[in-house]
């Protein structure tokens, strides 16, 4: 979240300078100057400020609080079941999120390599 918001910092920066530096080529003397200036930086400041916008309302979609109550999804939590989830977090999990390479998971390195678990989540294991 921190990083999202540090780069739509950046990019309203960036607007901001596209836009003085838009108003002081509308100020230039020589025509050359200032209409390609205007042009050019008043394109890219409309650009980055469209950009920021869209960001902004994605994030504040993202990180706004859910109203909607969770749903209760009872689960069987058959033997079968019970033997393929152990096995699954076995073989992906457990090297990110346990000490020893081993369940049971501890969380010990969770920032070492957060791509492989994250692709064992999303991906479709049958």
């Amino acid at each position: 979240m921190l990083g999202n918001i540090l780069i739509w910092l950046v990019i309203v920066a960036a607007a901001v300078l596209l836009g003085w530096l838009t108003f002081r080529a509308w100020r230039a003397k020589n025509k050359a100057v200032k209409w390609g200036g205007v042009v050019v930086s008043g394109l890219f400041t409309i650009v980055l400020a469209l950009v920021s916008m869209i960001m902004l309302s994605g994030m504040v979609k993202a990180y706004a609080l859910r109203s909607a109550p969770v749903p209760d999804l009872p689960a069987a939590g058959t033997r079968e079941q019970v033997a393929r989830g152990e096995h699954l977090a076995g073989s992906f999990c457990a090297s990110c999120h346990s000490t020893t390479n081993d369940l049971p998971l501890t969380a010990a390195s969770i920032w070492a390599k957060t791509s492989l678990c994250r692709w064992a989540l999303t991906s479709r294991s049958t």
